[in-house]
């Protein structure tokens, strides 16, 4: 992304008050993931992840999010993320790059 839309997006995660603003960037392992309890497309899933970015100490997170089932998460699949610097629990994770994941 060029710094300008990358600047335009951070002032804009600021002015919505969305949680991230001026997060840390950087990646989300998965470390487990509830299976699928259903025969239905899209379940919800519990992951919990394990968070990294250049500078930051490391956290777990815990997440749950709504998934197709034929991209279901795999423990050990990385993942870009985007994380409150206050609050790494507040996230924002690339859950699409699941798709080219496999």
């Amino acid at each position: 992304m060029e710094d300008w839309t990358e600047q335009a997006a951070e002032a804009l995660d600021r002015l919505t008050e969305s949680g991230l603003g001026d997060p840390w960037v950087g990646t989300a392992r998965i470390l487990s993931a509830t299976p699928p309890s259903s025969r239905r497309r899209h379940q919800s899933c519990t992951v919990e992840l394990a968070l990294a970015a250049e500078g930051f100490e490391g956290a777990t997170a815990s997440a749950e999010v709504v998934i197709d089932t034929r991209y279901w998460p795999r423990p050990g699949t990385v993942l870009p993320a985007r994380f409150s610097r206050a609050l790494p629990r507040t996230i924002d994770v690339d859950w699409e790059r699941l798709r080219s994941a496999r």
